[in-house]
């Protein structure tokens, strides 16, 4: 996504390696951490992003090679109330 970004900004390519562990950043200020690599990894911590014990940073991979369209359904969940929202 940096990339992404410094692209749209800048229009090229960084002429520097953008590294950064996201993890490590988040446990040093005091975070929860999880990786998604693959859509069964959101099953595997959602009583943990259900009931945090603090702040959690989710860290996700994308493929940006998907070719995948933006699904719109989500513009309208988030407009939802937070009640609305917990019974979808």
């Amino acid at each position: 996504m940096v990339e992404n970004g410094h692209r749209a900004v800048y229009g090229r390519e960084a002429h520097y390696p953008i590294t950064m562990d996201v993890g490590a950043l988040a446990r040093g200020l005091g975070a929860g951490f999880v990786r998604v690599s693959r859509p069964g990894d959101l099953v595997r911590v959602a009583e943990l992003l259900r009931n945090p014990r603090g702040p959690i940073v989710v860290d996700v991979l994308i493929d940006p090679t998907s070719g995948c369209r933006a699904r719109t359904g989500w513009r309208r969940w988030a407009r939802a109330s937070p009640a609305a929202r917990s019974s979808s």
